[in-house]
């Protein structure tokens, strides 16, 4: 199923290159961010925005708060991040620096995780004023927990709309720990000792604390595996070496390319922990 957000934007994106009168034309970046900052402690950076239409433009910015953890509940975004200016005009092609400041409280863990808002005027008959969000991630120094655990593994042949069979395999992946993940997933697909192809995950998607994420990877386009058996080597990379989950799935391919063992949920024991 697609992702209502994911479809939002992908509708929202085709009618400002394909319908007249839509407004949307400012670019902001870096489109995401990722800090450290120590408990009570301040950090500074920006955001550059410009201005990709030939008139003028009027910009109110707009954070508010993306996810937080039940013991950060009581801390608001507006209480951690300043920015300036909120509000600020930009001539056509303009080019601004707009600062912000992370000021944290001393009680704070984990991560705090904000979504800023950038909202160009939309001139009169625009049919839809078009918003341009920034994510900003600020870990807390020295009370980050990295806790990742493989829920389960589903190997198994797709159709695609013209009914051509492909080979995927699914993963589900829990966040443990107090601070995002955002996974670099892959899989060596081996036939006794020999590597037979690889597979590389769609990176981006983080997977927040007390959560569960699903990615998929898959052979789409490719041709079936021929009957025997075979072993799928997955890792599912954090950044960090220390932290890096792996899990071997043997599974069968009988004579018509299909895989005989689908899902295997994963035990106690098979849970691999970073700090």
């Amino acid at each position: 199923m697609i992702n209502k957000k994911l479809f939002t934007g992908l509708f929202l994106a085709i009618l400002f290159f394909l319908t007249p009168g839509v407004y949307a034309k400012i670019s902001v970046m870096p489109v995401r961010q990722e800090i450290t900052v120590s408990p009570g402690g301040m950090a500074e950076g920006s955001y550059f925005v410009t201005n990709l239409s030939n008139e003028k433009t009027y910009v109110k910015i707009n954070p508010r708060d993306w996810f937080k953890l039940k013991e950060n509940t009581n801390i608001n975004i507006d209480s951690w991040l300043e920015i300036l200016p909120q509000e600020f005009e930009l001539k056509a092609h303009e080019k601004k620096e707009i600062k912000y400041k992370v000021t944290l409280p001393q009680e704070v863990i984990g991560e705090l995780v904000g979504m800023i808002a950038f909202h160009p005027q939309a001139p009169k008959g625009a049919m839809i004023n078009v918003v341009f969000s920034v994510s900003l991630y600020v870990i807390i120094e020295g009370t980050e927990i990295v806790e990742g655990e493989i829920e389960s593994v589903d190997v198994g042949n797709r159709e695609d709309k013209k009914g051509n069979r492909y080979f995927y395999i699914g993963l589900g992946l829990k966040n443990k720990g107090n601070v995002h993940l955002r996974p670099k997933i892959k899989a060596i697909i081996k036939k006794k000792k020999k590597q037979i192809t690889s597979i590389d995950f769609p990176y981006g998607w983080p997977v927040y604390p007390g959560r569960v994420s699903g990615y998929v990877g898959d052979l789409k386009g490719r041709p079936l595996f021929p009957k025997g058996k075979y072993r799928a080597v997955i890792t599912v990379d954090y950044g960090r070496s220390e932290d890096i989950l792996e899990k071997v799935v043997p599974f069968k391919i009988d004579k018509r390319g299909n895989v005989k063992k689908k899902s295997k949920k994963l035990k106690k024991k098979e849970v691999i922990k970073g700090s």
